[in-house]
């Protein structure tokens, strides 16, 4: 299992192991999450959310030694119920609760695309924490499903101490005037990701601009071969004044300049 997981680890060899499947020291938290997934699987239990923290190993030395905290989900995002139809976990269900956890710390995660022999491609991301590579977050590769005679599983896996600092939570008050959204659509790149969009509008740190959020990506029609139209949602809120139309337009109007000039984006 180790090597289908991970096969580019340095693995560590017991000499005498308990058992042939325990004949490795682990580098990696998935084998076991997969085994506990499938043991579930078999006894009826298809919905499956489990996550586990412990120490990896890539070599004998302390530095070989990382704690980390992976998980895996599987099955239908909610049990059988008369409400709604069944629809299975995905991608996005498995990111955000990375997510979840990456926002306990506070500080500046991305998720870059990239490729891992476990993972398929095309859902795989690399977690970044400023240029360093904290982990990973993907689909069970198809070869693997069929290997393992499991369906499809999503997996995460993060370096522990890269998630544990993070801010005391401290009071803010709240603001009692008015938030205002603004809409924008841009036409970019199709390599440009949506998180790079996002990231670099919050770098400009804009007064008053509490929240970017994405909620349409368009490719077809009226738009060039090789971009797409991205749309964002732009909430702005003071805790001094109900902003104008005018001081809103032109706070747009810096995030569009910026995205133009640094990903050569096209306003619709």
């Amino acid at each position: 299992m180790h090597d289908l997981v991970d096969p580019d680890a340095k693995k560590i060899l017991l000499q005498n192991p308990i058992s042939d499947d325990m004949a490795v020291m682990r580098s990696s938290l998935w084998s076991g999450l997969i085994d506990t997934a499938k043991s579930n699987m078999r006894r009826g239990h298809h919905n499956s959310r489990f996550f586990e923290l412990g120490l990896c190993f890539s070599g004998t030395d302390v530095g070989g030694q990382v704690q980390k905290i992976a998980g895996i989900i599987s099955g239908n995002r909610h049990n059988l119920q008369w409400a709604g139809a069944d629809r299975e976990v995905d991608f996005f269900d498995a990111k955000s609760d990375v997510e979840a956890l990456l926002n306990l710390s506070k500080k500046d995660f991305k998720f870059e695309p990239a490729d891992h022999p476990a993972l398929q491609m095309g859902q795989t991301a690399k977690i970044m924490k400023g240029k360093s590579h904290i982990g990973w977050l993907g689909a069970l590769s198809p070869k693997l499903q069929k290997k393992l005679s499991m369906p499809n599983a999503f997996l995460f896996e993060l370096t522990q101490s890269e998630i544990e600092q993070g801010d005391t939570p401290s009071y803010e008050s709240f603001s009692s005037f008015q938030a205002s959204q603004r809409d924008i659509a841009i036409v970019v790149s199709k390599e440009i990701t949506s998180d790079e969009l996002i990231h670099s509008i919050q770098s400009l740190k804009q007064d008053d601009l509490i929240d970017v959020n994405l909620f349409d990506v368009y490719e077809g029609e009226h738009i060039e071969q090789g971009s797409k139209s991205v749309a964002l949602n732009l909430t702005y809120q003071s805790e001094e004044v109900t902003l104008t139309d005018e001081q809103l337009a032109e706070k747009v109007s810096k995030i569009v300049g910026h995205l133009e000039s640094k990903f050569s984006a096209k306003l619709r």
